[in-house]
């Protein structure tokens, strides 16, 4: 589990892998707001989640249920609403806060290219993408302007 701020090409990059206990999603969560906080607030960012090496089938029904709604709300404190919320029919009721840095785009990676196919297909947007390499997120990252 790592987070990290790149000042200079503005992404936001976060990873888990792994079996994860509560108190492991709860440490990677507070890393997140920590990192965070380094960015500007007049600025907007894009951001990297890698989550490759993670199954479901492995979490505790729980910790998972805890693990997936860090970074859809995150995202959204920062103006950003995931596909998560379109996925499951929830209604984004977070609103951005003004003191944040501004989220524009995000690129999810995970190893089951299937998944991520049928996620791009469903949800992705011009400003969202998923992702089974992590090479291809960094470089769609970088080319595109958004």
């Amino acid at each position: 589990m790592h987070t990290t701020w790149d000042s200079t090409k503005q992404i936001l990059r976060t990873r888990i892998s792994g079996r994860l206990h509560q108190e492991q999603v709860e440490a990677w969560e507070r890393r997140l707001e920590q990192v965070s906080r380094q960015i500007p607030k007049h600025l907007n960012f894009t951001m990297l989640i890698d989550i490759q090496g993670y199954e479901v089938s492995e979490q505790d029904k729980v910790v998972h249920q805890q693990q997936r709604v860090v970074i859809p709300t995150f995202l959204a404190k920062h103006g950003f609403e995931v596909g998560f919320f379109r996925l499951f029919e929830v209604q984004n009721t977070i609103p951005p806060n003004p003191d944040r840095a501004r989220c524009i785009a995000a690129a999810h990676v995970h190893h089951d290219c299937n998944k991520m196919a049928l996620y791009n297909q469903n949800l992705g947007r011009s400003n969202e993408r998923f992702f089974c390499q992590l090479s291809e997120a960094e470089a769609w990252l970088h080319e595109e302007i958004f």
